[in-house]
């Protein structure tokens, strides 16, 4: 195209990646009289996290055409290069055309959009779009594109190994944050180096973070000690459990409760006993690792790994 006037088309896309699949409202940015993309350079998204930003597309309104001066009479977006695997385009007006309505420019919105980011590493995005104007009667479409920056981060990596009790992670230059499952996910105080030794036994996962991105490990069982500070010598059996898993009390306790949780760190089963020496419990649980704890009043007298067949 030949050389273009001032005056400025603009076109608002926004990059929404999220849950939501129905239009975004988009405000434009009218100071904009530069021909580009604004900005160049999208923020960064992560895998796993949803991700929304928005930018701007400014156009000139006219162009010099075999020595005519000539407006444009629309522009239509055609497509994408490079767009995240699971993104979708969805135009604000009909075959995503927008068209000359006021001698201030056209304008008109794009929402893209995808329900999680995947591992694609995109350097730009490249938006495909054909500007129409007319030629003594007859339609003249000029094809050209304009590139954004945008880079979707891999996940760290969030292995954990557990040898003799010391829970730690591969990846190295982020920050740990260790977190208790058992409570909520909650932050441990000061835990915040790659490898942590727990004092007590429980469920344990880190948080990763670096510059662009933060994910959490899957929850470690950890078994400090199943003889407790009481001292108290509890039997569960059979170890892996199928149908029944027995548990012998050394004495017959009041308010007896027992508690098992899954390697997430979910209460998976409940029951309590007015009072107890040995008890037979049903497990119509699915095949895996749970953590069982005996309680009895408000005493914590015992924990074990049980594994279910």
């Amino acid at each position: 195209m030949g050389k273009q006037h001032i005056k400025v088309v603009i076109l608002m896309i926004v990059l929404a990646i999220s849950g939501q699949n129905a239009f975004s409202q988009c405000t434009p940015d009218t100071g904009i009289l530069s021909k580009g993309v604004f900005p160049d350079t999208l923020t960064s998204g992560c895998v796993g996290e949803d991700f929304s930003e928005s930018f701007t597309l400014v156009f000139y309104i006219d162009t010099v055409f075999s020595g005519y001066t000539l407006p444009i009479d629309s522009i239509q977006i055609t497509g994408f290069n490079n767009l995240p695997a699971g993104v979708t385009a969805q135009c604000g007006s009909s075959n995503c055309t927008m068209y000359y309505s006021n001698p201030n420019g056209i304008y008109g919105c794009v929402t893209l959009s995808g329900s999680r980011l995947t591992p694609d590493i995109n350097d730009s995005i490249e938006i495909l779009f054909t500007e129409y104007v007319t030629f003594f009667g007859s339609p003249v479409p000029f094809t050209d594109s304009r590139f954004i920056g945008f880079t979707i981060f891999a996940n760290n990596d969030t292995s954990v190994v557990n040898v003799a009790n010391t829970l730690s992670v591969a990846q190295q230059s982020v920050s740990y944050q260790w977190l208790d499952c058992g409570n909520g996910y909650s932050e441990i105080p000061g835990e915040t180096s790659s490898s942590f030794i727990p004092t007590v036994s429980g469920i344990y996962a880190v948080e990763l973070s670096n510059t662009n991105c933060t994910d959490t490990s899957g929850c470690h069982f950890v078994l400090v000690d199943n003889i407790l500070e009481n001292g108290y010598r509890i039997n569960a059996y059979p170890n892996p459990a199928s149908d029944i898993l027995t548990i012998d009390l050394p004495q017959t306790m009041q308010n007896v409760s027992i508690k098992m949780h899954s390697a997430m760190g979910v209460e998976v089963m409940k029951e309590n006993f007015g009072e107890a020496k040995s008890v037979n419990l049903p497990i119509n649980l699915n095949p895996g690792v749970y953590l069982i704890e005996l309680s009895s009043g408000n005493q914590l007298i015992y924990r074990e790994r049980i594994c279910v067949n």
